[in-house]
């Protein structure tokens, strides 16, 4: 199959075209570049090279949150208008899937990225070889909720996987620390394979994002 890939939640938002259902090409860049404005020259520059982009493409995936409001908007708005116009369906991937898709195989994977407002979305999956199992339903945490999570791990293998911007919080935890820079829409394309039959006739417009809300809350000063 063919098939566009792209996400706009994370720290960095990326695109990714694959052709029969390898990745081609991809694009990364920082999330304060505007979507508008990279996402449309980025499928300009693949139709560049591939005329019949459109013609051959069979559905779109994207990156449906946990993480930023506004990104999260844009992406699924995206994907709504183009999966609309040329008929196609979409396959929604959480991001913390698409981090945990990074993980190291045959250990529990936590993802943790920063929700603000002393909160953290925290999700917990297990991967090996042929699938990746979500096994903590991604939540919104404080950091001594997300630390007490973890120590029920400590004497297991896990695999932890966060934002530059918040890794200092975890460096001390005695297990694999990956700070992510990864293409995510790569991983969001990769995981569609595995279950885009359930949403070949599931209208565009019935995608729903994933936003997780709670009220502020305040840390314990130490």
């Amino acid at each position: 199959m063919n098939f566009l890939s792209i996400s706009t939640t994370q720290l960095r938002a990326s695109l990714s075209y694959f052709r029969e259902e390898e990745n081609i090409i991809s694009f990364d860049v920082s999330r304060h570049i505007a979507p508008s404005k990279w996402i449309s020259q980025s499928i300009k520059l693949i139709e560049n090279n591939f005329e019949d982009l459109f013609d051959t493409l069979n559905y779109i995936a994207v990156d449906i949150g946990p993480g930023s409001f506004t990104g999260i908007k844009v992406g699924l708005s995206f994907a709504q208008s183009i999966a609309i116009s040329k008929n196609l369906f979409i396959v929604p991937v959480k991001s913390c899937a698409g981090l945990a898709f990074f993980g190291v195989e045959g250990y529990k994977i936590a993802t943790i990225t920063n929700a603000h407002r002393n909160l953290f979305y925290f999700a917990l999956f297990e991967k090996d070889k042929n699938d990746l199992k979500e096994i903590y339903n991604v939540s919104s945490l404080t950091l001594d909720q997300i630390l007490k999570e973890l120590e029920k791990y400590d004497r297991e293998k896990l695999c932890i996987i966060t934002e530059k911007d918040i890794d200092h919080l975890f460096v001390e935890r005695g297990k694999i620390l990956i700070t992510s820079n990864h293409n995510i829409s790569f991983a969001v394309g990769e995981l569609s394979k595995k279950f885009r039959e359930e949403y070949r006739n599931i209208s565009p417009e019935n995608i729903e994002p994933l936003f997780i809300r709670q009220p502020d809350i305040k840390l314990k000063e130490k």
